[in-house]
């Protein structure tokens, strides 16, 4: 444990160095330095795009105006940090060495570490997430009360960060329920008992959103009008339906033609000759053509991505089944290979590995959880464990690829309990070979005088005289 401790110092210490002195300025990072000089104001008179937790963070590190050291150094503690607790929590899952070894070190790797040089949501919010699903890891070990909380409460806080785990925390308490309601041993305790834990579990992560969602909403709405977290739901949606947002009804000829102009405008100009975030580059174009701003364009653009995709579920699939596609495959900044076309490949390489055996394990946990009726190779604990990770990646995918474009950035968060889940399930295929393909042995019977091969029923191999 030392010596893994000694590695992760390490490569915070080489990260400092290599990326001295601040994080690089990413396009979203001024929208959140804008809300960031309102909190450090003191005086939050608007409705800020972006919520407050981020913001928050660069008031608090003086790094409203240009991304400092601070900055820098508190967004490596974060990344390093989720994966050191998820390193940990796997060792109480795993007999051998390698799975631990192996995520401590895939997680420390430049494309991961990677996240945590841009000054951007991603690293704090992947510390969120993973001590909040560790916490309810724990939790299936040793329930109690405060470890529901803390794992509640760090998820909910989560979506200050990046709105879109506002429902993460209820999403995972209610899997872990119908599963521990359903009367799956993962303690020691009577069903009864069992079944108040599942309750008490259910209840707080419910609680908690409500508090931290539902009291951010609440303010939103008494101060300025709009009840959510981001006033940017609608401006995400326009991002699925940029494709077919010329079949707006006539209702809205005006907003058709300021859009559809838009769109065409930025599929030229853009470098990638992509219109999927035309809305954003657009921005200033669309206030001017529609004639709002504030709350009501907010509402009314939301309004309008709605009807749209409720008229087309069929384009809007088809947008959301592009967006899968892109969601997995690998996006890197220039910050940690200066460009070099062979360090992109190598990097890439590494990530399409991962994903792929991410993908592996996931096959090779759900046929566990299929076959523990008659099976037990592992735990209902551990393979609990395993699937809560599993379950706070696919949430953010779903949630990425229904509501926005998918960008490959958007997996960063919940990176380090990807490489957790993967480690887990991999470490089982042996167990799987072990327990259900037939093992041949040879067997030389005494005094055999012909000796002739046969295979028996049980897979056993013999020699028979």
């Amino acid at each position: 444990m030392l010596v893994m401790l000694a590695i992760v110092a390490v490569v915070f210490a080489a990260c400092v160095a290599a990326w001295w002195p601040a994080p690089i300025v990413a396009a979203d990072t001024a929208g959140y330095q804008v809300a960031g000089r309102d909190i450090a104001d003191g005086s939050i008179d608007a409705l800020q795009l972006r919520p407050p937790g981020y913001p928050f963070l660069l008031a608090l590190t003086g790094s409203t105006d240009q991304p400092t050291t601070a900055l820098l150094v508190v967004q490596l503690i974060c990344y390093l940090m989720a994966v050191w607790v998820l390193t940990v929590q796997l060792t109480h899952y795993v007999s051998d060495r390698w799975p631990v070894v192996g995520l401590l070190v895939v997680g420390l790797l430049p494309p991961f570490v990677e996240q945590a040089a841009v000054a951007l949501t991603e690293a704090p919010t992947a510390l969120l997430l993973s001590v909040g699903v560790a916490a309810y890891m724990i939790y299936l070990r040793r329930p109690s009360f405060g470890l529901t909380l803390t794992g509640s409460c760090l998820l909910a806080v989560s979506s200050l960060f990046r709105p879109t785990y506002q429902l993460l925390a209820p999403s995972l308490a209610t899997a872990v329920f119908v599963v521990m309601w359903s009367g799956v041993h993962i303690s020691s305790d009577d069903r009864p008992t069992r079944r108040r834990l599942a309750a008490h579990l259910l209840l707080t992560p419910m609680i908690m959103t409500l508090v931290v969602v539902g009291g951010l909403s609440t303010f939103n709405f008494a101060k300025f009008g709009y009840f959510g977290v981001t006033p940017l739901v609608g401006w995400n949606l326009a991002t699925r339906t940029s494709t077919f947002v010329q079949h707006l009804p006539d209702r809205y000829a005006r907003e058709r033609a300021v859009l559809v102009q838009a769109r065409d405008e930025t599929l030229v100009s853009n470098d990638q000759h992509t219109a999927g975030n035309y809305v954003y580059s657009a921005r200033q174009q669309i206030v001017d053509g529609l004639g709002l701003s504030g709350v009501d364009l907010h509402k009314h653009m939301l309004e309008m991505q709605v009807h749209l995709i409720l008229s087309k579920p069929d384009r809007y699939m088809l947008e959301v089944g592009r967006a899968s596609g892109i969601y997995w495959l690998p996006m890197f900044e220039d910050v940690i290979d200066e460009g070099s076309p062979l360090l992109r490949y190598m990097y890439a390489l590494v990530h399409v590995v991962v994903v792929a055996l991410f993908f592996l394990q996931l096959a090779v946990t759900l046929t566990i959880a299929i076959a523990r009726g008659r099976e037990g190779l592992l735990t209902a604990r551990g393979l609990l464990a395993c699937w809560l990770a599993i379950g706070a990646v696919l949430y953010t995918y779903t949630v990425s690829v229904t509501f926005d474009t998918g960008n490959p950035r958007f997996n960063d968060p919940v990176q380090p309990l990807m490489l957790f889940a993967t480690a887990f399930g991999l470490h089982a295929v042996p167990q799987i070979r072990s327990r259900w393909l037939p093992t041949k042995r040879i067997i030389t019977l005494p005094d055999a005088s012909e000796d002739v091969l046969n295979t028996a029923d049980d897979g056993v191999a013999r020699t028979v005289t």
